[in-house]
């Protein structure tokens, strides 16, 4: 995976877990992985998030709840439900 340019450092190690993640699988997805595709040192990454789970945590923390991911539509008595 090529190194992530981002202005703000933790948002480049978010993305950068969030695609190992979605690429290698969680549990396969190392420091060093996460650390290589948002373009610093593992030292870096521990440094501003202090573990892997930590990483882990915040990106399930940015990523949106299942819910808010439906169509209006599915509710019942939504005005925009289709009929029949």
């Amino acid at each position: 995976m090529p190194p992530r340019v981002s202005a703000d450092p933790a948002a480049a190690v978010l993305d950068a877990a969030a695609g190992c993640y979605l690429t290698l699988g969680v549990t396969k997805t190392t420091a060093s992985d996460i650390a290589r595709a948002a373009g610093m040192s593992r030292a870096t990454l521990y440094r501003r998030f202090g573990s892997h789970e930590a990483i882990f945590m915040a990106v399930l923390e940015r990523s949106p709840p299942p819910w808010r991911r439906r169509r209006r539509h599915t509710w019942p008595g939504s005005p925009t439900r289709p009929s029949g």
